[in-house]
């Protein structure tokens, strides 16, 4: 992948889960679901606090995956 297509897939990524996030919590019933669902599968009591956190992340680990996929699956 060339640097600008790299930068448009993470780019895109990013995006995607960003807008996604406020449905996530439309309504308070959505909102209560989340959170049974998080308290049900132990889910780490922070991941709502870092998710932007994560998100930016995420974009450059993309980024350095499609590195390794221009080079066949082969490492740095």
């Amino acid at each position: 992948y060339t640097d600008v297509e790299k930068t448009h897939i993470a780019r895109g990524f990013h995006d995607a889960l960003v807008e996604t996030l406020p449905s996530t919590f439309a309504s308070k019933a959505q909102t209560v679901a989340v959170f049974a669902a998080d308290e049900f599968t132990g889910r780490d009591p922070s991941y709502w606090q870092r998710y932007r956190e994560r998100i930016g992340n995420a974009g450059q680990r993309l980024e350095r995956a499609a590195d390794v996929a221009g080079r066949g699956g082969h490492g740095p």
